[in-house]
């Protein structure tokens, strides 16, 4: 039985050296992988999400995952794409509805500006969710968390008209096995 009460939601911040989750419950935390390379990094990562949804007691409402950043470049750009298509893959597989925001919207929601820093990601999730952290993975997880829940109509908080419009941009992915046949 859900634990948590209204719609449960997780956030994945996904990142190759410190992945931010939020947890369906608000708490958050950040999956170290900076020591480790190649599919072992990856199998890492997903053991985590697979931790986060707690599959053996329920699967939450939605799991919204940050979009990839086309900007980056070189070998990371590889390696994170690996990382997003074995999260996605994994979400499939266990039938966890997920949705995506990118990071210019993600950013938007939380401060008002697309092209917000980290700095002003933390400080906004400490006034506006309560965060009383310093990872900036972290307070990204929350606020893809925090975006969630506001699309799914159970806000974590008052977000100004010009912040909830990108949520516009939200794509939600619906598992085939969560399809009604």
């Amino acid at each position: 039985m859900n634990a948590v009460e209204g719609p449960t939601v997780v956030g994945l911040d996904l990142s190759l050296r410190h992945t931010g989750i939020a947890y369906a419950d608000g708490t958050t935390a950040t999956i170290e992988t900076s020591d480790e390379r190649g599919t072992n990094r990856l199998a890492i990562i997903r053991q985590a999400v697979r931790d986060a949804l707690d599959v053996a007691e329920f699967l939450p409402d939605l799991v919204v995952v940050e979009g990839y950043s086309y900007h980056s470049r070189g070998r990371a750009l590889f390696g994170l794409g690996e990382l997003g298509g074995v999260v996605r893959l994994e979400l499939h597989d266990l039938g966890a509805p997920w949705a995506v925001l990118s990071p210019s919207a993600l950013k938007k929601y939380a401060t008002g500006r697309h092209q917000a820093n980290k700095t002003e990601m933390v400080v906004a999730a400490r006034d506006r969710l309560g965060f009383e952290g310093v990872s900036d993975d972290q307070a990204d997880a929350l606020w893809l968390r925090a975006a969630g829940l506001a699309h799914m109509g159970a806000p974590l908080a008052r977000m100004p008209k010009a912040n909830q419009r990108a949520l516009e941009s939200l794509q939600l992915m619906v598992s085939p096995s969560t399809v009604e046949p």
